[in-house]
């Protein structure tokens, strides 16, 4: 049994990160001063895309969290969040910290 996807929200979910995208590109690739100034908050297609970008991603995740929820157990659900989510998180953790210590290591000379 093939599983098909709905081609409409990949779109919608492609145009909604090109969107977030384009906004951060607004806000932080404009230089120094337009950043610190917070200039791009008068831009209106800052404007336009921080107006709906975020609740349109909470409309994406609930539509596609209902069709989870209506197919698994609540269990399998957060089963599968902790496998998904929490260890690769642990796993950079892990990394990060070993990263810290060896860059402190090197920064106070050595052992």
């Amino acid at each position: 049994m093939s599983k098909k996807r709905n081609i409409t929200i990949d779109v919608i979910k492609a145009v909604a990160i090109l969107l977030v995208i384009l906004g951060h590109s607004i806000q932080y690739g404009c230089g120094k001063e337009y950043l610190e100034s917070n200039a791009f908050f008068q831009n209106p297609l800052f404007e336009y895309i921080y107006s709906f970008h975020m609740p349109l991603f909470a409309m994406i995740s609930g539509y596609l969290f209902y069709y989870t929820v209506s197919k698994r157990k609540l269990k399998e659900i957060i089963f599968n969040r902790i496998k998904r989510l929490f260890i690769p998180i642990l796993s950079w953790q892990v990394v990060l910290c070993i990263w810290n210590a060896v860059k402190n290591v090197v920064k106070s000379g050595g052992g």
